[in-house]
């Protein structure tokens, strides 16, 4: 008897291997191979399946198969055929595979959460010859379908609803809401999905109803965080024979049986509609990312000690429910996997690297049906009980590679490089959308006690990496207050200080440095520090933010109707005090030339600007920037621009870039002019015209009163010819001609 040959070529046996290891649990040899390659919902009536087959030979006196192919429909806690015969259906033999199923087109068809396998019938027994997939276009059935928010903004924090004021004062867009998926099974509002009632917790659901609505209303884009606790009341919510762990805070969601499944799709389905956008009461969740650091198994998805290949196919058929159930409903929501920054760090069959777990995640999600997952990454320091990330590197755990044991902010770019890979990308060859959906710099350090202007310099460098890295769509602070039990292990994340005496309640105390940081720098530098702030609601900041100095006094007026020299004259004598500002650059030139039109005895002013208005205040004669502004600046001051400051430096970001610009007061004026109004008059008429010559501007000028004849004197006498224009004349060059003109003076 010749041997058995299962395959043609090498090439195909490679195959079969390899489609035999793709189904996993389907370990059975068959004659021929297949290979699904796509699963869609079609014309929203029909799910079309497709792919290839390649025919095996039959050895001498082999039972030869019928003929057909049968596809099977396996739910998601269905993990083989085994002896069943129910297939949903077939086709005559080809090397191109095409089913047709009827669909009802409504998202709660368990065929949109189903995998389908391709089997061969040989005597009674049917054994799958394919690797299994899923609809991959859960969307196309969605009832709501309003566009993806795209907020100006990636700046995001964990807002305390009390606090949602303070978290519009700082300009955030992104905000993330936790949601306790096992205490919102039982209580008192009833769902009816897929033929059955599900009880619900309606009073914690309005809880959220009304977090939710509050945000949306503010134009803030919602990430809902879904979490699994334990529930003795509720088993089937965590895997079968699943004992609870003291270490573990969360658990992995169960769909590994049919009530689990059936119970986890109802409620996620519930929420994603609910959450929808459609209903202003209870507003929208734009993303939704299921479970916490799932790399982390022991303490945020315990599903019990497994190893990685294991584990991460168990967390991709919970996933796939998830996503299909908030797709179904929601078709432009996202939906997102996190992890830690143990970027290569796996310690035990219970904690695993991110990356391998990304990488496993995304080879099961493209052998079963490519979809559009995203990742919600954890960026902390290393340690997270010093802020400075950006000398993480001394640790060791941190270099710029793709086996970079930590990836956190010092080395952003492994894990957005990492992403724009081919084998990463989504099936439109599209780079996944990554947010940084939890971080945090403390400012008490475990080695050095309180360090609030390292936590505030980490905030916005970090912030700067982000803004400057395309591929990551958000960056959301863990905590808008700190947490009692973080402070204890130096990890006080929060923007505010926490009342430490009231462990079981989130009580703000103080705004940190990010509020008021300049005047609290400037109080640490100078001996008294007059601050004037026009905005009422920043006084009570302001005033706990200074609270600790006694040599800062806060005005709360319009600087442009204060008496300014009146101001210096009691609070310091009359003598020449330093100017610095942050001001809206609309009322900077009015403030600025106040102060010395006003003569307020100033030592120097150093303030932001647009970075076209310093460049006009500092340059000479003959540049297209030269005018009156800079003739009046180096007037009364010499300007100097002490840094630029690009526009991804703010949140949120300006159209326009920016510089410090320093202006150091002359003790003595660089000219001597006998009518300094006057010669300021004709700087004006000069440049109001710029294409007229110096001779016509001054002549047209409203604000002057000269003759033909005079002004055509006056500019001979300077010893410039008639065709001269006002932008090239130098600063002594207007003084004279001012000194020329001033004798024809009328009045």
């Amino acid at each position: 008897m010749k041997k058995r040959t299962l395959f043609r070529s090498g090439a195909a046996f490679l195959m079969g291997l390899l489609m035999t290891a793709a189904v996993g649990c389907f370990t059975s040899f068959a004659y021929d191979s297949a290979w699904l390659k796509a699963c869609s919902v079609e014309n929203g009536n029909s799910i079309s399946v497709t792919g290839t087959a390649t025919a095996g030979a039959l050895n001498e006196g082999e039972t030869p198969d019928d003929g057909y192919y049968y596809l099977f429909e396996l739910h998601p806690y269905e993990s083989e055929i085994g002896s069943r015969t129910d297939y949903i259906a077939w086709s005559n033999k080809s090397d191109k595979l095409k089913f047709t199923l009827k669909y009802s087109g409504d998202s709660t068809d368990t065929m949109l959460y189903s995998r389908f396998v391709v089997a061969l019938k040989t005597g009674s027994t049917y054994t799958p010859i394919s690797n299994a997939i899923y609809v991959t276009n859960p969307g196309d059935v969605a009832k709501y379908r309003e566009d993806y928010p795209e907020p100006m903004s990636k700046k995001g924090l964990l807002i305390q609803l009390d606090m949602l004021g303070d978290a519009l004062n700082l300009g955030v867009k992104h905000t993330t809401v936790n949601i306790p998926y096992h205490q919102l099974v039982g209580g008192n509002l009833k769902y009816k999905y897929n033929g059955k009632t599900y009880n619900f917790n309606g009073d914690l659901i309005k809880d959220y109803d009304k977090m939710i609505s509050a945000f949306s209303a503010k134009g803030i884009v919602v990430t809902a965080i879904l979490l699994n606790g334990w529930n003795d009341n509720y088993p089937e919510l965590h895997e079968a024979g699943l004992a609870k762990r003291k270490e573990a805070f969360y658990y992995g969601f169960n769909v590994s049986t049919e009530q689990g499944y059936e119970t986890t799709r109802a409620l996620l389905s519930f929420m994603a509609e609910r959450y929808s956008g459609a209903h202003n009461d209870y507003g929208r969740v734009s993303n939704w990312i299921v479970g916490n650091e799932i790399n982390n198994n022991l303490n945020w998805n315990y599903t019990g000690p497994m190893d990685i290949d294991s584990y991460t196919k168990l967390y991709s058929k919970v996933f796939r429910v998830a996503y299909t159930a908030i797709k179904s409903q929601s078709r432009n929501a996202r939906v997102f996997f996190s992890t830690d920054y143990e970027w290569k760090r796996a310690n035990s069959n219970l904690m695993y690297g991110a990356k391998d777990f990304i990488d496993r995640f995304n080879a099961d999600i493209r052998d079963e049906g490519n979809i559009e997952w995203g990742l919600a990454y954890h960026p902390y320091p290393h340690p997270m009980t010093e802020p400075e990330f950006w000398d993480d590197d001394q640790t060791g755990a941190v270099n710029n590679t793709e086996d970079s044991p930590v990836v956190n902010f010092k080395n952003l770019n492994v894990l957005t490089d990492y992403f724009q890979k081919d084998i990463m990308r989504d099936a439109g060859g599209n780079v996944r959308h990554i947010i940084l959906s939890e971080e945090g710099f403390t400012s008490k350090s475990a080695t050095r006690g309180d360090v609030y202007d390292i936590q505030a310099a980490a905030f916005a460098y970090a912030y700067y990496l982000v803004d400057n890295n395309p591929y990551i769509d958000a960056f959301i602070l863990n905590r808008q207050v700190d947490a009692v039990i973080e402070v204890e292990q130096s990890c006080s994340f929060g923007l505010w200080t926490v009342d430490m005496s009231s462990p079981n309640r989130v009580i703000a105390v103080m705004p940190k440095n990010i509020y008021g940081t300049m005047t609290q720098y400037l109080a640490q530098a100078a001996g008294k520090v007059i601050a004037v702030e026009i905005d009422k609601n920043l006084i009570p900041i302001l005033e706990d933010t200074l609270s600790g100095y006694d040599n800062v006094r806060v005005i709360n007026e319009d600087v442009l109707k204060l008496d300014l020299k009146k101001i210096v004259d009691e609070e310091n004598n009359g003598k020449p005090v330093k100017v610095v500002a942050n001001l809206p650059y609309y009322i900077t030139t009015p403030i600025i030339m106040g102060l010395f039109e006003n003569e307020v005895p100033v030592e120097s002013i150093t303030v932001m600007v647009q970075k076209e208005v310093a460049d006009r205040m500092q340059t000479g004669p003959g540049n297209k920037d030269y005018g009156a502004l800079s003739l009046a600046v180096q007037y009364y001051a010499d300007p100097y621009i002490v840094a630029n400051v690009p526009p991804n430096c703010f949140m949120p970001r300006p159209k326009v870039g920016s510089a410090v610009i320093r202006l150091t007061c002359h003790q003595e004026k660089p000219v001597q002019v006998q009518d300094e109004k006057l010669m300021f008059n004709i700087i004006r008429a000069s440049f109001n015209q710029r294409r007229k010559t110096l001779a016509n501007g001054l002549k047209n000028a409203a604000t002057l009163d000269f003759t033909k004849e005079e002004v055509e004197a006056a500019i001979d006498a300077l010893g410039k010819g008639a065709s001269v224009r006002g932008e090239t004349l130098t600063l002594e060059e207007f003084a004279r001609l001012s000194d020329l003109l001033s004798p024809y003076k009328k009045g």
